[in-house]
């Protein structure tokens, strides 16, 4: 389900106008019933899934502004990219530029940013020591990280 912030937003804003022009592909004679229902109701469940992402601020780089809200999202998000910074490091700043970019290419990875000095004990339990320092999360599981 990879997607850009364009292509979710013409999936949730126009999902009455595909399933129209759908229906009239799917109205073709050969292709079987079952096929056709199947195919309808799985763009059913992408528009749902991407309104939901969208709500989760899904294509936008955001800040995390306490320690619970960046267990919350790390655990209830399937895939999350983090970045760990402190406001007067200049290489922290060049990495929000790239970050941010990445944020509208890949839609279905949630990116956030939390300050190093509001997130004390992650920072020692992840045991960050140089920055910046990028963190990647798979259901709440960290499966890479950047690091300077």
């Amino acid at each position: 389900m990879s997607a850009t912030v364009e292509q979710a937003d013409k999936i949730i804003e126009d999902s009455a106008l595909a399933e129209e022009d759908l229906l009239d592909e799917l109205e073709d004679e050969e292709i079987p019933h079952s096929i056709r229902e199947a195919r309808l109701s799985q763009l059913k469940k992408m528009s749902a899934d991407f309104k939901q992402m969208k709500e989760q601020e899904h294509g936008k780089y955001t800040e995390i502004v306490e320690e619970k809200a960046f267990l919350d999202m790390t655990t209830s998000v399937d895939r999350c990219v983090v970045h760990f910074f402190h406001p007067d490091f200049r290489r922290c700043g060049i990495m929000h530029d790239h970050l941010a970019l990445l944020s509208e290419k890949h839609f279905g990875t949630k990116f956030a940013k939390i300050s190093v000095d509001k997130a004390k004990f992650f920072v020692a339990k992840l045991k960050i020591q140089v920055l910046p320092a990028v963190f990647c999360f798979v259901k709440g599981v960290v499966v890479d990280r950047l690091v300077a």
